[in-house]
Parts: C-alpha cells; structure tokens; sequence
C-alpha cells in the first residue's frame, strides 16, 4: 500500500476518533476541553460541506440529497486529508531517518 493512502486511512480512523469524541454524551453538562479541541477541528470540513450545500440549496430534493451525500463524503475527505498531512510527513521523515 502507498504511503500516502496509508496516511490517509490512519487519518481517516483518527477524523471517525475526533468526530465521535467531539459529540456530547450529556446535553445538559458543559463541554468538556478535549470535545471543545476535537470539534474545533471539524471546521475546515464544516465550512466545505455549508459551502457547497449552499449551491444545491435550491435544486429539487431529487437532485439536492444525493450532492448532499457527496458533500458529505467530500467533508469526510477533507477531514481525513487534514489528519493524514502531518502523519504523511513524519512517515516521510522517518523513512530518510531510517535510510541514513
């Protein structure tokens, strides 16, 4: 397996991680500072999936669930790719450490 889809399936588990971490148990307690990190860093995501959901906001439902989907996926992506960046790096980093 390539080293950069390697990355990017360890990022993706560690976006499913902070996704999940990030959502409260109890509605009624205040959110704690690990749910405040790992919901701060479903932003970038977020603002691709209300971006692009803007554009489709006007089609028939048809039309408009199934880009939705995709925008969601697209989200998911952009998450993963942003989790699996600094992963990649020291992967990089490793094997010329490695090899010297």
């Amino acid at each position: 397996m390539n080293a950069a889809l390697r990355s990017l399936a360890v990022g993706s588990l560690v976006e499913v991680l902070a996704f999940s971490i990030s959502i409260p148990k109890d509605s009624l307690q205040p959110e704690t500072g690990i749910q405040l990190v790992a919901a701060y860093t479903q932003a970038p995501g977020v603002f691709a999936f209300t971006r692009f959901d803007g554009l489709v906001a006007d089609l028939p439902a048809g039309l408009a669930v199934p880009l939705d989907l995709m925008a969601l996926a697209g989200a998911f992506l952009i998450e993963a790719g942003f989790f699996a960046l600094p992963i990649w790096f020291v992967g990089r980093w490793w094997s010329r450490h490695a090899a010297s």
